[in-house]
């Protein structure tokens, strides 16, 4: 919990200790060392970070591809781009994303998965709420991609799905076409 204060704190000072908190074996602590620097959004931790893509934990793995999009530094998108091809559906999801926020399209293909309802239908332990947050997240970066193929299921989310929180983020999406 101290890297999760670290964090908080936001002080780039801090950043050392984190990186070397990376080495703990609890995968836990990885997590929550890789959450603290993303909050600090220092860009000399991205190989640190990067490094942790290839961790055997996929919970870690999933937790540095999502601290890399908060951080978006153009040296991790070729790492990203190999983790779109993790085996964890997570890490996948994390590091289209991550592309995305850095106008990168290499994910486009995980990302047409997640505006797909009867894809998300289909995921296993994750509640309706979750998986409109995927949702929304991935018409989110299709938008910023301006992703044509893309168009036509984003105007049909903004005018039908259930959830008012898709249409909306659809609709926003659709604006930067």
């Amino acid at each position: 919990y101290l890297a999760l204060t670290m964090g908080h704190l936001g002080d780039v000072r801090a950043v050392p200790a984190l990186l070397e908190g990376l080495n703990d074996p609890d995968a836990e602590n990885q997590m929550n060392t890789l959450l603290a620097l993303g909050s600090i959004g220092d860009k000399s931790a991205v190989p640190g970070i990067v490094q942790r893509l290839g961790s055997d934990d996929p919970g870690v793995r999933k937790m540095a591809a999502f601290v890399l999009s908060a951080i978006k530094d153009p040296g991790s998108i070729h790492d990203l781009q190999v983790a779109l091809n993790d085996p964890n559906d997570e890490v996948r999801w994390y590091a289209a994303i991550a592309l995305a926020q850095m106008k990168d399209a290499s994910g486009s293909d995980v990302l047409m998965k997640l505006i797909d309802r009867s894809y998300l239908q289909g995921l296993v332990g994750f509640s309706l709420e979750q998986r409109s947050q995927l949702l929304i997240n991935a018409v989110k970066c299709l938008g910023i991609l301006k992703f044509e193929a893309a168009h036509d299921r984003i105007l049909a989310l903004s005018q039908n799905d259930p959830d008012l929180a898709v249409r909306d983020a659809s609709i926003e999406a659709l604006r930067k076409f």
